[in-house]
Formats: C-alpha cells, structure tokens, sequence
C-alpha cells in the first residue's frame, strides 16, 4: 500500500494556500508567518514607509562575534579547584559545564572561615536551606513508585 503524505502551508491571515513564510522583527522580539504572495505584498507595503526611514541594525538573528565575551570572574583554575573541593567533599558535580550556586557558595564559606571550623559545616546544608536533603534525582522515581505502586531502590 503507497502512503502519501502532503505538507501544505497554510496564510496564517486568511487560511488560504500560502507562498512564503515571512520574518519580521518588531521591539526586540522576532515574529514569523506564513503568508500568500498577496497578504506578503501588503505587509511589506505597510512596513517599507517605516523601513525606508529606520536605522539598519544589522542582520536580525545574527551573533555580534566582533564583541568578545566577557571571562568569568572566577577562572578556568578556581573553577577546577571548586569541582575538586566539591568532589573530595560529597557534592556532586560534572567534570564541564556550570557549578551550582550551592556548592560555590559552600566552597567560598569553607575557604573564607578560620582554621578552626570544622569541614563538615562546609557540608551540611544551610539551615534555611528550602531544598530537601534527598537529592533532586531521587524524588521523581520516588513519585512515580507511589503512582505505580512498585518499590524505589534507596539512592536510587
């Protein structure tokens, strides 16, 4: 048995066979819409008096590369002893990618106390801390085990 399947672009104006898709861009924000050649004619034509006039600001989508981003204030070499603290202190953390508030802040308390304060404090989660001490992973399988009635491993 043949199937044939058929995308057919819908004018989003009036719901007739459209043309084209049309990109426009208006107070920051960039629109398309697929419209026939005809409703695409007025459109232009109702924005070219105020194109003809306005400032080109180059491409809309496009990356301004000629500006280089800014470094983060905390460099490749505290980020790396941030993971390796976190790692040797029971936080979990990826090899790449960004370091959760959380843990720099554990990190910046422990190297910012006296000698005299216990690691554990670094540890242990702030007081007032909303989050629950079960980590995130956990509480949807152990949602989905009281749904399903199945049991969760622990730490699982």
């Amino acid at each position: 048995m043949a199937r044939q399947i058929i995308e057919a672009l819908i004018d989003d104006l009036d719901g007739s066979k459209a043309d084209e898709t049309v990109s426009f861009g208006f107070d920051g924000r960039m629109y398309e819409i697929d419209l026939s050649y005809a409703n695409a004619a007025k459109l232009r034509a109702l924005v070219d008096p105020w194109a003809e006039k306005a400032r080109k600001t180059g491409r809309a989508g496009a990356r301004a590369s000629a500006t280089p981003r800014a470094r983060s204030a905390s460099g490749d070499g505290q980020l790396a002893a941030i993971r390796t603290w976190a790692a040797e202190n029971g936080h979990r953390v990826s090899t790449r990618g960004r370091i959760s508030a959380e843990v720099t802040a554990a990190y910046r308390a422990a190297h910012e106390a006296p000698e005299a304060a216990p690691a554990e404090a670094a540890k242990a989660p702030a007081a007032n801390s909303k989050k629950p001490a079960v980590p995130s992973f956990v509480e949807p399988a152990k949602k989905t085990a009281k749904k399903t009635g199945k049991k969760v491993a622990a730490g699982v």
